[in-house]
C-alpha cells in the first residue's frame, strides 16, 4: 500500500496511485468519508 508523502494542492482534483495505477479523485474520496461518519463507521 502506497502513502502519500507529500500534501497535493486543493487545485489537484485526481492524482494516479504509482504502485496500483489507479486515479483516484478527491472529491469522491471526501464523500464516502464524510458518509461512513454519518452512519458511524470508521474511516
Amino acid at each position: 500500500m502506497w502513502l502519500q508523502t507529500k500534501e497535493l494542492s486543493l487545485d489537484i482534483r485526481e492524482w494516479q496511485c504509482p504502485d496500483c495505477k489507479n486515479t483516484h479523485d478527491r472529491d469522491i474520496n471526501a464523500a464516502i468519508n464524510i458518509k461512513k461518519i454519518a452512519v458511524g463507521t470508521t474511516v
